[in-house]
C-alpha cells in the first residue's frame, strides 16, 4: 500500500501540473501541454506498442483492458477504441477526476484511485491487457517489484502485461536530490506550486530495476517474458519494455 507521503506527492503534481506529471518533458512543464496533443501521444504511443504485441501474438482476445497509473487517461482513451471496457486506476484523487471528466464521452471507461502496489485488490486473470508504462519507476524498489508480480497475476491465458522500467539511470537520480530537495523546501513552508513551476525539483522519484531482477519476478509470479524490447535508450533513463503472458 502507498504511503499517505507517497500520495501526497502525486496528489501536489496533479493539483499543480497534471499533464506534465503524466508526460515529464521539460519543455511543457508549467501547464505546457495542450489538451488535444497530449491526449493524441497516448494514441501515437499505445498504437505502435499494440502492434509490437500482436508480432507477439497477444492479446487474443479484446475484451478488457486495465491501465495502471492512467493518471488522466492517455492511454485508457484509445484503449477503450479497441477492448469492450477499460479500467483506469491512479494513486492520485486528483488524477482520477481529470480523467473521469476528460473521458466523459467513453461510455466503457471507467477510474478508480488504486495505486500500483494494491492491484491485489482487482481480481486475478481479469483482464486482457495489463498496461503499466512510465510508472514502476516511481515506485519504491519494494513497491515496484510486489507491482510486477501482481501485474502477471492479472492477465488471463492468451493475454499480456505490457510494462516498462529503467535499468539505469543518472547519479543524480540514483542519488534522489530533486526529491530530497523538494520536500525540504515543502517542510520549510514554501507551496508545491512555486517549487514545481520556479525550480527543476520535483518530488518524483527514479528507481532502476534490472533485466535480470524483472525476468526473475515474472518467473516466480508464474509468466514469461515475450519480448523485452529497448525503450527510450537516448535518455537518461533508458528501459526494458517488457510483454509478459501467464504460463497457465
Amino acid at each position: 500500500m502507498p504511503s499517505d507521503h507517497e500520495r501526497e506527492d502525486w496528489e501536489e503534481l496533479a493539483e499543480t501540473d497534471p499533464f506534465w506529471a503524466v508526460l515529464s518533458d521539460p519543455t511543457r512543464k508549467g501547464s505546457g501541454w495542450q489538451l488535444e496533443e497530449f491526449l493524441a501521444t497516448g494514441e501515437r504511443d499505445l498504437r505502435s506498442t499494440l502492434d509490437r504485441a500482436q508480432e507477439l501474438g497477444v492479446p487474443r482476445s479484446f475484451g478488457s483492458a486495465v491501465d495502471i497509473g492512467c493518471g488522466v487517461g492517455r492511454i485508457t482513451r484509445p484503449l477503450s477504441e479497441r477492448f469492450d471496457s477499460c479500467l483506469g486506476v491512479d494513486v492520485s484523487e486528483v488524477m482520477i477526476r481529470y480523467a473521469t471528466r476528460i473521458n466523459s464521452d467513453r461510455p466503457n471507461c471507467s477510474f478508480r484511485r488504486l495505486g500500483a502496489t494494491e492491484l491485489d485488490q482487482l481480481a486475478v486473470r481479469s483482464f486482457d491487457l495489463a498496461w503499466c508504462v512510465l510508472v514502476l519507476q516511481h515506485l519504491p524498489p519494494a513497491g515496484a517489484e510486489r507491482a510486477i508480480s501482481s501485474l502477471v497475476s492479472l492477465v488471463r491465458l492468451g493475454g499480456v502485461a505490457i510494462f516498462q522500467v529503467p535499468y539505469t539511470t543518472r547519479p543524480l537520480h540514483r542519488l534522489q536530490l530533486a526529491r530530497s530537495g523538494y520536500h525540504l523546501l515543502r517542510r520549510t513552508g514554501v507551496s508545491a506550486s512555486t517549487i514545481l513551476r520556479r525550480t527543476p525539483l520535483t518530488p518524483m522519484r527514479m528507481i532502476t530495476l534490472s533485466e535480470q531482477r524483472v525476468r526473475e519476478l515474472v518467473r516466480a509470479g508464474g509468466g514469461e517474458v515475450l519480448a523485452a524490447d529497448a525503450h527510450d535508450e537516448a535518455s537518461d533513463t533508458p528501459g526494458r519494455l517488457y510483454f509478459v503472458s501467464p504460463l497457465s
